[in-house]
């Protein structure tokens, strides 16, 4: 039985999402400005 308070992730999702958080903490990746990211997707 699923755990409602914590949903499942596939697992490539969440190899994915676990890559970019180690190199956001790590300093290899900046953070994006909500302005920025407004501006990015406008763009497509």
């Amino acid at each position: 039985m699923a755990n409602d308070a914590t949903p499942t992730m596939p697992p490539g999702h969440k190899k994915i999402l676990n890559e970019r958080l180690a190199a956001y903490q790590s300093g290899k990746s900046q953070p994006v400005t909500h302005d920025e990211m407004m501006r990015r997707l406008r763009s497509r």
